[in-house]
């Protein structure tokens, strides 16, 4: 099978263009004919030889050679043109809207929900012709869903990606009764759900009997939008200020030390694609907690590998303090770890894309 998989910023750094580049090269490495589209050449790590590349401006005229065309990302004009080119031709299409229609990400902020209601208006009549639609998991639920007349979906999650070499020792998690739990990543406050997680932090102190059993969280990454004030200004409003502590950016090394010695990483994204946070973890052997809007949730259940918790306080606090008194309940996650990882294999997620194409390219029309 010929597959045009197309990304305007494939070859930029960040979580989805590496794990862009990393399904190509395993759809290669399964027998596919794989061309990845996009835009300048700056960051090829993950791909290989099997995958050819080109220049989005060149590949219009190309389209009709192959089988199936694999849009990723919504609201980039230039992938609506190629898409309304293919279309045209009448190639199979599969768009990947990457969480940016889930209900949290749409309502953020009213002028962006006002320029993407204003974005999918223009291109109605292109993205109710799509031929299927490619979602992270059943979590990941759709506004505008009229614009999707077609009945196909095709589900197909991210891998995990091999701990860095040079830091994989680091991982080894290290058994401590008091192991804190943590997050780690981005620290944007709301799309994150910090604001969540430290309400919770503040109600299960209230919940405690005694000091001794009061949760330990650890919050480092990278700041954003101002985020070391507002978490400064919640940890200021504890009971105990020393409950969390905020370690900001990280080198490799030290956030996988920081990983590998939790209890559990917490992440409560309000919308997501599947968090490279919450997949480090997971390659390091340490379980976790998470809301179904990551996109992880189900698959975190289905292993028994950690919690889902709604993006609520109180029930966040009631699963962190069982958690905190009951070590043994992450120790069983932690043994369950392994299969997810192994589930979470390049190798084993490349399954539900192939056999999704074999589908899309059989839809009736097609």
């Amino acid at each position: 099978m010929k597959i045009c998989l197309i990304y305007q910023h494939a070859l930029g750094d960040g979580g989805y263009p590496r794990d862009v580049r990393w399904l190509a090269t395993t759809l290669a490495a399964h027998g596919a004919d794989v061309t990845l589209v996009c835009g300048e050449t700056r960051n090829t790590e993950g791909l290989s030889g099997g995958v050819a590349i080109a220049r989005l401006e060149s590949i219009p005229r190309e389209l009709e050679h192959f089988d199936l065309v694999h849009i990723f990302g919504l609201f980039i004009p230039a992938h609506m043109r190629l898409l309304e080119e293919a279309i045209r031709i009448g190639i199979p299409t599969v768009l990947s809207p990457m969480a940016v229609l889930m209900p949290f990400a749409v309502n953020r902020t009213r002028w962006k929900r006002v320029k993407k209601e204003a974005f999918m208006r223009l291109y109605a009549g292109t993205l109710s012709r799509v031929t299927s639609l490619h979602l992270l998991s059943h979590s990941e639920s759709l506004s505008w869903s009229d614009v999707w007349r077609q009945s196909h979906r095709m589900f197909g999650q991210f891998g995990i990606f091999p701990p860095d070499p040079a830091a994989a020792s680091a991982g080894v998690p290290l058994r401590r009764t008091a192991a804190p739990f943590v997050f780690f990543g981005r620290n944007d406050v709301y799309q994150k759900g910090i604001d969540i997680l430290l309400e919770a932090v503040r109600v299960a102190e209230s919940r405690s009997a005694s000091a001794d059993a009061s949760i330990q969280l650890v919050i480092a990454g990278r700041p954003c939008l101002k985020s070391d004030q507002f978490i400064r200004a919640r940890i200021q409003r504890l009971a105990r200020r020393e409950a969390v502590s905020l370690l900001g950016a990280l080198d490799t090394r030290s956030a996988y030390e920081l990983l590998g010695s939790a209890r559990a990483l917490v992440f409560l994204s309000r919308f997501d694609g599947p968090p490279r946070p919450i997949r480090e973890a997971i390659s390091l052997g340490v379980p976790v907690i998470v809301s179904r809007e990551t996109n992880m949730g189900e698959i975190v259940e289905a292993y028994d590998a950690g919690a889902v918790v709604p993006l609520d306080a109180d029930a966040v606090a009631a699963a962190l303090l069982e958690v905190w008194r009951d070590p043994q309940k992450s120790e069983w996650w932690r043994a369950n770890v392994p299969k997810l990882k192994a589930a979470l294999s390049w190798d084993r997620v490349v399954g539900p894309y192939l056999s999704g194409y074999r589908e899309v390219v059989n839809v009736p029309g097609h």
